[in-house]
C-alpha cells in the first residue's frame, strides 16, 4: 500500500471517529462559519419596555443615523492618572492604619465607658451646693486684686514695665 492512501485512511478514520464523539455527545448541531456571521452581524436591539419613562427617548435615539466614531477618535491614556501600584499601597496603608487603631484600642481598653453613672454621681455630689451670686463673685475678686498688691504681683489692669538691659 502506497502513503498517500494510509494517510488518506488515517484521517478518514479519525474524522469518523470525531463525527461519532459529536453525535454521543449531544453536540450534533453542525453549524457552518456563514450562520455564525449572520448571527453576528444581525444583531437586533432588546425591546424597551413602553412602560419605562424613557421609552419615547430610546425610539427617537434608534432613529437618529448619526457618524460612528472610529479608533482613531479614542483619545490616549491619560499621564496625571496614578498607577495602579499606588493606590494599591495607599489602600494597604489605609488598611493597615485600621488594624494598628483596632490592636491599640484592643490594648488600650477604656477606663469608664459608664458614662451615664459618672455623670449621675457627680449630679448628686453637687446637688447641695449652691450656685455663687454675683456678690460672692466680686469679694473674691476684690481679695484677690488685693492679695495680688500685696505680693506686688502685676495684675492684667495693672503691669510694670519690663526692665531695660545694660548695654
Amino acid at each position: 500500500m502506497d502513503r498517500a492512501a494510509k494517510q488518506g485512511r488515517g484521517l478518514w478514520a479519525g474524522a469518523s471517529l470525531i463525527a461519532v464523539a459529536a453525535i454521543l455527545s449531544g453536540c450534533a448541531e453542525i453549524r457552518s462559519s456563514a450562520h455564525d456571521f449572520i448571527d453576528a452581524t444581525n444583531i437586533a436591539p432588546l425591546p424597551v419596555d413602553p412602560s419605562s419613562p424613557v421609552a419615547a427617548d430610546v425610539a427617537r435615539a434608534e432613529q437618529i443615523n448619526g457618524p460612528i466614531p472610529s479608533f482613531a477618535s479614542v483619545p490616549p491614556k491619560p499621564t496625571d492618572i496614578r498607577p495602579a501600584a499606588a493606590y494599591k499601597s495607599q489602600v494597604v496603608g489605609v488598611v493597615g492604619d485600621r488594624r494598628a487603631l483596632s490592636q491599640w484600642e484592643a490594648a488600650h481598653p477604656p477606663v469608664n465607658s459608664d458614662t451615664d453613672a459618672f455623670a449621675s454621681a457627680q449630679q448628686a455630689k453637687l446637688a447641695g451646693e449652691k450656685q455663687v451670686s454675683s456678690e460672692k463673685e466680686a469679694e473674691s475678686a476684690a481679695f484677690s486684686k488685693r492679695l495680688h498688691e500685696a505680693a506686688d504681683i502685676p495684675t492684667k489692669a495693672k503691669s510694670k514695665p519690663s526692665p531695660k538691659p545694660n548695654s
